[in-house]
C-alpha cells in the first residue's frame, strides 16, 4: 500500500474511526489494519459493525460468496478481495437538498 499511496489523505478523512492516518514524516498513510484486535478475538472490525446502512460485511471471501450470492467479485490488484451487490434506492428530495 506505501508504494501506491500518494499521500492525499483522502481515506484518512472519509474513516469514522481515524484507523488511517497520515505519517506526516514520509507523508504516507498508514492502513487501517481491520481492528486487528477485534478479529483476533472472533468479533468484527468496527467499521462493519456501527455501519447505519449496513453496506459492509467481513469475512472469509469464499463465505461472503456463499452468503451473497450472486454478487461480483472485483479484485484491485491486491491479495484483498471485495463483493459488489447492485442495490437500487431513492433518496428524497428534501433529504438531497438538505446535503447540496
Amino acid at each position: 500500500m506505501s508504494e501506491r499511496c500518494i499521500g492525499c489523505g483522502t481515506c484518512a478523512k472519509v474513516c469514522p474511526f481515524g484507523a488511517p492516518t497520515i505519517d506526516e514524516s514520509a507523508k504516507k498513510c498508514k492502513k487501517c489494519d481491520f481492528c486487528y484486535d477485534l478479529i483476533k478475538n472472533g468479533k468484527n472490525p468496527a467499521c462493519v459493525d456501527v455501519c447505519n446502512a449496513r453496506a459492509l460485511d467481513f469475512g472469509e471471501l469464499d463465505d461472503l460468496k456463499a452468503k451473497y450470492a450472486g454478487a461480483k467479485s472485483v479484485g484491485g490488484g491486491t491479495k484483498a478481495s471485495t463483493l459488489i451487490i447492485k442495490k437500487s434506492f431513492h433518496l428524497r428530495k428534501d433529504f438531497l437538498q438538505s446535503v447540496l
